[in-house]
């Protein structure tokens, strides 16, 4: 199954390797992007950004890029990376 596949223009749905989905919604009527994590078929938990904070977010996807490109080849710490948090 891929990891990630488009629903539509303004939402798209990201899957990890527990099954677990993320679906990324954009609002324009109301300057909100919805992410949503989805189990099954059930939504468990909902975050509304304001489209101000878009720019922060999408500086911190592209500086893991950087960061990535930075570090090919080095072998990748396979630990669970939600360790330690609360759920």
């Amino acid at each position: 199954m891929e990891n990630a596949h488009a629903v539509t223009a303004r939402r798209d749905v990201f899957l990890d390797e527990r099954g677990a989905g993320l679906r990324v919604t954009w609002h324009p009527e109301r300057d909100l992007v919805v992410l949503s994590v989805w189990q099954d078929d059930g939504c468990v938990g909902t975050f509304r950004m304001s489209v101000q904070d878009v720019p922060r977010l999408s500086g911190l996807l592209a500086a893991v890029l950087d960061d990535r490109a930075d570090h090919a080849g080095a072998d990748p710490d396979r630990g669970d990376p939600d360790e330690g948090r609360s759920r």
